[in-house]
């Protein structure tokens, strides 16, 4: 079992990561040709996608993207791209219907997108956070805007993100106790110190979040412009 150490030992935020990572190497050999990653910020998955030519666009310029630019106008042609990879960016603009069909816009005909958005998740990014999105829903948009839908995931559920919160608790109490340590030092510590909490809580979702079919923490969705 791979555990991707590099998130363990860096984000307290493990469950989440991993779990959204897993889902994105299992679709990104999907994922061919000229590819545009949308909020690509540091560009996590760019290894795990089958691309020949890779674009990284986010609208932060503070991350270095490929390319700075917005989801609501994104600076290419009309059916630019072999395929497209949306993650966790649906959520947080005020008009994702207005996001999709700019994807749909610079994706050449029969290719094909990845997308992600969240079910489950606390406020974060505030205030640019606007919307959790349901399987019926996510759906209904895609189809509405002329995408045939592959395949969608169901990402987790009620273990695993009880297991998030419980590590980010953990994390932000222990990190105030520490105050007054550099904040590099008391990041480090609380990563540390979730290390086990999240691994435990991650091994039990793999079995008890597939029993659970109401409670999910996200979708990931391949489709196709028809």
């Amino acid at each position: 079992m791979n555990f991707d150490l590099d998130l363990l030992f860096s984000n307290p935020l493990y469950i989440a990561q991993k779990l959204v990572r897993d889902n994105v190497r299992k679709y990104g050999k999907e994922l061919k040709g000229k590819l545009l990653d949308i909020g690509c910020g540091r560009k996590p998955y760019k290894k795990f996608l089958s691309y020949n030519e890779y674009i990284g666009l986010d609208n932060n310029s503070e991350l270095n993207p490929d390319v700075v630019g917005s989801i609501y106008n994104l600076p290419f042609s009309d059916n630019s791209f072999d395929s497209i990879l949306c993650t966790a960016v649906l959520e947080h603009i005020p008009e994702p219907e207005n996001g999709i069909k700019e994807i749909y816009r610079v994706l050449k005909s029969n290719g094909v997108a990845y997308i992600s958005v969240p079910m489950t998740w606390y406020l974060h990014y505030e205030p640019n956070d606007y919307f959790r999105f349901t399987k019926y829903g996510l759906i209904y948009l895609l189809k509405k805007n002329g995408f045939l839908i592959l395949e969608i995931d169901k990402i987790g559920g009620l273990f695993s993100y009880l297991g998030v919160r419980f590590s980010e608790i953990i994390f932000n109490v222990f990190s105030r106790l520490l105050l007054p340590l550099p904040i590099e030092i008391r990041n480090l510590l609380g990563i540390i110190l979730t290390i086990p909490i999240s691994l435990f809580f991650y091994l039990m979702s793999l079995y008890f979040d597939k029993y659970n079919k109401k409670n999910v923490f996200a979708w990931g969705c391949l489709v196709k412009k028809q």
